[in-house]
């Protein structure tokens, strides 16, 4: 047990105890059809989510020969805005620049681009928080798109914190138990795919606050278990989680998927491309999760040698219920915060 005791510590304390639902500034540029003056009319929707760190209301800027005609902000039931602003421009957006204003300092958020230019040129982008601009491509490939959705899908997994802490909850109760380990995660991959297709074509849905709360509630679900996995006596039976980690894993992946799903149907996906994209999208996820599991693993094994005269089972029990308890309660935080969010 001293690896997942040293896993579960650190990355309790290590995490952020506000709720990260990788909510980015989204942008949708839409081309809406051709002007009498044979120009080009644009429509371009940006979504600001509910963030202290937003003092002013941002936009996007296209190039210099477009002019805006209308605009329109409007707020939303989960507490973000939209800003929706129509553009005639001289001539096609493709190769031009994309630069987003803040009416101030750069709040540091993470920002989705994505353009569709008629029925037949669509590109998207995931900008890091310190970049401010995007050129569009002049002509997107397949490789272009494949790079685009698996950054996007690596960012969102190794960004979004409830998703790690439930992974690194499966290490927890994993660890030791090497081949229910590679079933467990393996079961958790295979689920969260499939509810992440299913809702990409439409076929299942379900309200993105109720699952992000649910996922929240996932986190709770296993830190109790560990807890009471540490506590029982010997006669007890073992916590259900201990005893089909591959089923829990599974049931609560499909939850997962929604809330991957949830960010996917902000960026959108590519009308002629959208196997291809989601294909990416979900690579991207796999990646960044098997980054995580080692980088975890590998940080497990470096503290454990350095804290190795420390070790005791009174020290491991007690810093694994302390950590389960960190991770449970910052995950509660994260459930009454999206409910909250909600009303």
């Amino acid at each position: 047990m001293k690896l997942q005791l040293l896993i579960a510590c650190l990355l309790a304390l290590a995490l952020p105890a506000q709720a990260d639902e990788f909510q980015p500034l989204t942008v949708r540029i839409t081309q809406s059809a051709g002007n009498q003056d044979g120009g080009f009319l644009y429509t371009v929707e940006t979504r600001i989510p509910n963030d202290s760190r937003i003092a002013r209301m941002p936009g996007a800027n296209l190039a210099p020969f477009c002019r805006q005609i209308s605009e329109q902000v409007s707020r939303l039931p989960d507490r973000s805005h939209r800003r929706s602003q129509a553009y005639n421009c001289s001539r096609s957006l493709q190769g031009s620049e994309v630069s987003l204003d803040y009416a101030g300092p750069n709040p540091g958020l993470a920002t989705l681009i994505s353009v569709q230019l008629g029925g037949t040129h669509s590109a998207s982008v995931a900008l890091a928080a310190h970049q401010s601009s995007w050129q569009i491509p002049a002509q997107l490939t397949s490789a272009g798109i494949s790079t685009q959705y698996a950054g996007l899908g690596f960012k969102h997994l190794l960004t979004g914190f409830d998703h790690l802490l439930f992974v690194a909850c499966l290490l927890f109760i994993c660890v030791g138990r090497w081949r229910d380990l590679l079933i467990t995660i393996t079961a958790f991959t295979v689920a969260h795919s499939l509810s992440l297709g299913l809702n990409a074509f439409g076929l299942i849905f379900l309200n993105a606050r109720a699952v992000e709360a649910i996922i929240a509630l996932s986190i709770v679900y296993l830190a109790c278990d560990i807890v009471r996995h540490i506590l029982a006596k010997g006669d007890e039976q073992p916590s259900l989680s201990y005893r089909y980690p591959a089923t829990v894993a599974g049931a609560f992946g499909l939850l997962h998927g929604l809330g991957f799903a949830n960010i996917l149907s902000e960026f959108g996906l590519p009308q002629n491309d959208r196997l291809l994209a989601l294909f990416s999208f979900n690579v991207g996820i796999e990646v960044g999760q098997l980054v995580f599991i080692g980088f975890v693993m590998s940080a497990g094994w470096i503290f454990l040698r350095l804290l190795k005269p420390l070790n005791s089972s009174t020290a491991q029990r007690a810093t694994a219920i302390a950590s389960s308890y960190v991770i449970g309660s910052v995950a509660m935080y994260w459930t009454v915060e999206r409910i909250a969010a909600s009303v």
